[in-house]
């Protein structure tokens, strides 16, 4: 039969070869990463949004000046940065 699996909860944080890597978004949800995972916490829900974009585990974070838009990039032979809405993962 045909099977979906669907991610419901990102537990751990990636603390060893990142730095810096946690922000608040404009309307103060957590964004942070942890392996390939871009992860959006909001703390009042107690719910998580994710962007699933990245082939390998993700090293860096940034968000733009209005906390609106991030960008992750990875490792791998070869590394990509991804740009996506920080408020809902897209």
């Amino acid at each position: 039969p045909a099977a979906k699996l669907e991610l419901e909860w990102a537990y751990g944080y990636q603390a060893q070869e990142a730095h810096s890597n946690v922000r608040y978004n404009v309307v103060g949800e957590v964004v942070y990463h942890v392996a390939g995972i871009g992860v959006i916490y909001n703390p009042n829900k107690h719910t998580q949004e994710f962007h699933l974009g990245h082939g390998d585990d993700v090293v860096s974070l940034a968000l733009t000046e209005d906390l609106r838009v991030a960008a992750t990039g990875e490792l791998g032979a070869r590394p990509a940065v991804r740009v996506w809405d920080a408020d809902n993962g897209q």
